[in-house]
């Protein structure tokens, strides 16, 4: 039973070496089918079998009935990373002392996902962390994102600390000094100064530039 247990243990780090290969690559983790019969399971069980070839022990383990890369599994991996990875950028952050905070909306599909950034200082060195996106196509008022912002402090447990700058595109429930995005942050860190984002101000510079040719 030890010598089973360590062979799942070793088997599990390699999955997990595999699933953060992927992920540092920037590489989707499923497929859309992922069944012996199809011709590309996705990346995760392509590398597994992959790994099978030159590992016997590996292989072993994964034609058992239970190989622990079921979608469900790499769903929990997916999860536990991103938690990991969290309190990790949370530690980074309270050694900071500050960070400022970057906001943009895409939709997807049919939803509307709000992505959050934090940038921060790491032995002077600026540091900006995806922290992932948030869902808000039932509401997007200001007040609604504004309290979206501040679940994802509360997750990170940064709420208390010392919010610098906070960077939104011009729309005007982003940007309204009065009852924006911006002036609500403002009302739990009034340090945060409003820098419109740069990427999207050269954007409406160069629409308008193509606009007059």
């Amino acid at each position: 039973m030890k010598q089973q247990q360590e062979a799942t243990h070793e088997y599990m780090k390699k999955l997990c070496d595999i699933f953060l290969c992927l992920g540092r690559q920037g590489l989707s983790i499923q497929g859309d089918r992922e069944g012996t019969k199809s011709d590309n399971r996705g990346n995760f069980l392509e590398f597994c079998h992959l790994f099978a070839k030159y590992d016997s022990s590996f292989e072993s383990e994964l034609n058992q009935k239970i190989s622990y890369t079921s979608p469900k599994i790499q769903n929990e991996l997916i999860e536990t990373t991103a938690t990991v990875m969290k309190e990790e950028i949370s530690k980074r952050i309270h050694k900071s002392s500050m960070f400022s905070i970057i906001i943009d909306e895409a939709r997807c599909f049919k939803e509307e996902q709000m992505s959050i950034v934090l940038h921060y200082s790491e032995n002077l060195h600026p540091q900006e962390n995806l922290i992932g996106f948030v869902n808000c196509s039932k509401a997007r008022d200001s007040t609604s994102l504004a309290a979206a912002i501040t679940d994802v402090q509360n997750y990170l447990h940064v709420k208390g600390m010392v919010m610098v700058a906070q960077s939104y595109d011009g729309a005007s429930v982003m940007s309204s000094k009065h009852n924006g995005v911006q002036a609500k942050i403002k009302e739990q860190h009034p340090q945060a100064i409003y820098i419109h984002c740069m990427g999207h101000r050269a954007n409406l510079v160069i629409t308008d530039a193509c606009s007059h040719i």
